[in-house]
């Protein structure tokens, strides 16, 4: 996934719809709202749009990015021990 967001232009989804329900339904911004765009902006090394639109980026891409490496890390042990 964040390979694929890196293919992606920095305002591809600036624009679009929203998905959240709590924006849709009680028209109120939940916490995680905008957090896709500005990781998509942050990967793109746009920071001030990214604090735009979550400023939560700063704490959970972080997070996100040591899960994701922790993942990869453990997928290619396990191969290296099938072989």
């Amino acid at each position: 996934m964040p390979l694929y967001l890196l293919y992606l232009p920095a305002d591809a989804l600036d624009d679009g719809p929203t998905i959240c329900l709590s924006k849709m339904l009680l028209k109120i911004e939940c916490p995680g709202c905008g957090m896709t765009r500005a990781a998509i902006h942050a990967l793109h090394f746009d920071f001030i749009a990214a604090w735009h639109f979550n400023k939560m980026f700063v704490i959970i891409l972080p997070i996100l990015g040591f899960y994701y490496c922790k993942e990869l890390l453990r997928n290619y042990l396990v191969i290296k021990e099938k072989k």
